[in-house]
């Protein structure tokens, strides 16, 4: 994500699920995921594994990646999945409904 605005849009998006609930992809009661910001750099592995586990979405920029320790991003971006920015884990069948 090129800019700080860009990366507090998409963070906003995640917390708020978009359309989805208008388009009752997802009901209106569905949990919300836990969206975080990356605003500055990890230096300790520990710290961005638990960065990384206690939400539902990460959202950072290049910039913020870059400044990290290599170890602390390799720790971070493997923890958030394959698109190394953001991951989220699904929310309980219960709170999604399917469209035929």
């Amino acid at each position: 994500m090129p800019s700080i605005a860009l990366r507090d849009q998409i963070a906003a998006k995640f917390e708020s699920l978009g359309i989805l609930q208008q388009r009752e992809v997802v009901s209106r009661d569905a949990l919300r995921p836990c969206v975080e910001r990356v605003t500055r750099r990890f230096t300790e592995v520990a710290e961005a594994k638990a960065f990384a586990a206690a939400c539902n979405v990460v959202v950072t920029t290049p910039h913020v990646l870059h400044h990290c320790t290599p170890e602390a991003r390799q720790a971070l971006l493997s923890a958030t999945g394959p698109y190394g920015l953001a991951r989220a884990r699904p929310a309980p069948h219960r709170t999604v409904t399917h469209q035929d």
